[in-house]
Formats: C-alpha cells, structure tokens, sequence
C-alpha cells in the first residue's frame, strides 16, 4: 500500500519468560527448528518493509507503595533494574543467554524480583563461575536468532498496595511521579549497558489518559500526568526522547455508563490528557 510505514509489528504482547519460557518459541521455535521472528521479518522484508520491526512486548514490575514512596529499585541477575527484568529476559533469549526462572531472586518487602546476594553465588563478580552458578537451570534458544530493532516494553508504572506476598493492586490515588521517573530511567540503563541504543523505545498501553475523575482499571487521568512527568525527568527521554514513541492505553469510563471502560469504536486522536 503506498504511503503506508510499518512502525512496529508485534506478534505478541506481555510476554514472561520467567514464569512461561515456552513462550521463547515466539523467537525461535525449537520443535520445527523455526526463527518465528525472522521469518515473519522476511515477509514484512518482502513487502518493502523492515524486518527488524518485528518482536514482542513485555510488562514490567511494579514497586510497593510501602517502600520509599517508589523510589526503591534494586538489581537482577543480568545487571539490570529488577523492575525491568522482563526486558532483561527477552534479551537474554534472543541474544542466546539463559533465561526462565531466576533460581536466587528475593521479592522481599518490595515486590520486585532482586537478586539475592547473599545466595550460595555471593555479589556479581562477571567469572563464568558466577554467571553459572546465578543461572542454574535457566535455558537457552539453541540458535542466536537476532535482536530487533525495537525493545517494547508495556509500562503502568504504578505504586501497589498490600504486604509480602500478599501483594494487592494499583493504588491510583498515589502519586507515582519518582517511580515513573526510575522506571524510565532504567529502561535506558539497559539499553546502555546491552549496547541496544540505536533501537526504537516503544512504551506501549502505558497509564490511560481518559478524562475524569472515575478510577478504569485502577487508573485515573492523574496518573498519566505523573506517569509523563516521570518519564520527562528520567535519562529516557534525556539521552533518547527523539527514539522514544509512546502510547497510553484507551480508557474512556467518563464517555460511557459505568462500569464500562472501553468506546468502540474508540476516539483516535482525541485531544485531552497529557499525551
């Protein structure tokens, strides 16, 4: 079709090799020895498009509202924030290193998954010894098949509620401003030290702009204020804001009757919230 650009072509959304490694089979599928990412890449190539378009998305961790107000962060195995350690396992999957269920990560009092030092592997020292003993029972993809173009990551960055493990839901009435801020920050940290900063940063169904003051979702409009604010404070936007698209998620319960969030269709370009 002339004049149409292709910006991302995600294949799957929310992915979690942690708790799903079967999931990896969306990179590379190792009963029909298929690259399911590169080949769909051909077929966007064949089109006139570009190939490394093609990916998946992944969520993020949310912080406990009862830790330092969300400025909490810590580190996962791969030397990454824990609080993006979703990100931190796609890439470890299509750069062929281990990836799945963490065996020394501790959610503590602070809902994230960071890793234990005090394991039987001791702090991060970089030996293969290290490396082996952090990873123990994770798996591999056993090809390389490439990493795309775009990283993206479906961030709500949220402060939640209860106590460990009985963690609860959103809390939109607290102000998530310096957790935003880390969390943003964090996903240009990882694409620094995993050398990805050419990519696009698409922060897909990030915090609902719908108007009012009813929550939809455990969101309220004030929340994708301090969600952006965040995000404009943070080394995200600082050092790659030109690279960065990002799109809030469509509430609309004020366009409707209760309890319904969603307007189908919905209003495309609907001129109100922060976005």
């Amino acid at each position: 079709m002339a004049g149409l650009v292709v910006e991302e072509a995600e294949i799957e959304s929310e992915v979690n090799l942690e708790g799903f490694t079967v999931q990896a089979r969306l990179v590379y599928d190792n009963t029909h020895m298929t690259s399911v990412v590169g080949g769909l890449g051909q077929d966007m190539a064949n089109q006139g498009f570009s190939s490394s378009r093609v990916t998946v998305s992944v969520p993020t961790y949310n912080v406990a509202a009862s830790v330092d107000g969300g400025s909490y962060d810590c580190g996962s195995v791969y030397g990454d924030s824990a609080i993006i350690d979703y990100s931190s396992q796609m890439l470890a999957a299509f750069g062929g290193a281990k990836f799945g269920n963490e065996p020394y990560q501790t959610y503590g009092t602070y809902s994230i998954p960071c890793y234990n030092f005090s394991s039987v592997c001791g702090p991060p020292n970089g030996t293969q010894t290290w490396v082996s003993c952090a990873t123990a029972g994770m798996i591999a993809l056993p090809v390389t098949p490439g990493e795309p173009s775009i990283h993206d990551v479906h961030a709500q960055p949220c402060l939640i509620g209860g106590l460990s493990p009985n963690w609860g839901t959103c809390v939109p009435t607290d102000d998530t401003t310096a957790f935003a801020k880390n969390l943003y920050s964090d996903i240009w940290s990882l694409l620094t030290y995993h050398e990805q900063t050419a990519d696009l940063a698409m922060i897909g169904e990030t915090r609902s702009n719908q108007p009012g003051s009813t929550a939809c979702e455990g969101h309220l409009q004030a929340n994708a204020t301090q969600n952006v604010n965040g995000y404009l404070d943070g080394t995200l936007y600082s050092s790659h804001g030109a690279s960065v698209v990002m799109r809030p998620w469509e509430n609309s319960r004020d366009l409707l009757y209760p309890p319904d969030c969603y307007l189908i269709p919905a209003p495309i370009g609907a001129s109100y919230g922060p976005y």
